[in-house]
């Protein structure tokens, strides 16, 4: 079961919000080599994933071991610079990944805690609009039931609806 209780009545204080985003905005700026691909680019990537890690590594051994066995463009010097950026942002993301899987999970969570609320907000308002016509509370409604209604015409097929 989720555990959602460790996130009742909690709030981000206004200058931790700020110091966390001009934190993570000033890390931007050690990483100015830093690129954002599509999915299609990364798709199109021959990557070396954990189970070919080794054989990275293993190969730089051995061209460090056999540097006349490569052609004399080929620069064993980038190779071994690209090999330890790579260590180094492996492990720096390493130390990133928990806090962006805690904060997504804390996200979705509270996502799906905000729908059901809502949800009951809804249920509650259109019995009050058909106990106490309103206009302004009976023209919200009616915006917000075609909203609901347009996003479910545009959901692919196989999504189940809200409940």
């Amino acid at each position: 079961m989720i555990m959602s209780n460790s996130i009742n009545s909690t709030s981000i204080s206004k200058e931790t919000k700020s110091a966390t985003i001009d934190g993570l905005e000033s890390l931007k700026l050690n990483f100015p080599f830093l690129i954002n691909l599509t999915s299609d680019e990364r798709q199109k990537l021959r990557t070396m994933g954990a189970v070919r890690t080794s054989y990275v590594q293993d190969i730089y051994q051995a061209s460090m071991s056999n540097k006349s066995a490569l052609p004399a463009g080929f620069s064993l010097d980038d190779y071994g610079k690209d090999l330890q950026l790579y260590r180094d942002l492996e492990e720096i993301m390493s130390h990133l990944l928990p806090l962006f899987e805690g904060i997504e999970s804390t996200s979705m969570v509270l996502s799906s805690k905000l729908m059901k609320q809502t949800d009951q907000c809804y249920a509650h308002l259109k019995v009050e609009a058909v106990k106490n016509p309103n206009q302004f509370l009976g023209e919200t409604l009616k915006k917000i039931a075609a909203q609901l209604k347009k996003t479910r015409k545009n959901k692919p097929s196989g999504d189940k609806p809200a409940q």
